[in-house]
């Protein structure tokens, strides 16, 4: 994997060459949004603890429903166009990493 420092010092991400470093790389873009469906999933969870619960209809199946309602959006979060961004800047980050070592 190379790597092209740009103008903006930010760097660029070239394709990797060979088989084995494309497997790489999409198991790295993988795990960086996993890791982004992780971590909105965890400010999800500690955003609903701020919400009082409770009330004549609060229930145990509300909650579950609730823990795979936010596990769901964080997912379609992280792999949506958009998503936080969080995955796209790590697998930057880490791809430069990764290009540093090979070098």
């Amino acid at each position: 994997m190379s790597v092209d420092a740009g103008v903006s010092g930010t760097g660029s991400i070239k394709a990797p060459a060979t088989p084995d470093a494309k497997k790489k790389d999409t198991a790295l873009r993988k795990a960086a949004q996993e890791f982004e469906a992780y971590f909105v999933q965890q400010l999800f969870s500690q955003m609903r603890k701020g919400i009082p619960s409770g009330g004549m209809l609060h229930s145990k199946g509300e909650d579950m429903f609730r823990d795979l309602l936010d596990e769901q959006v964080s997912q379609d979060v992280a792999h949506g166009n958009n998503g936080f961004g969080l995955s796209d800047s790590l697998y930057r980050q880490l791809s430069l990493d990764e290009g540093r070592r090979a070098q």
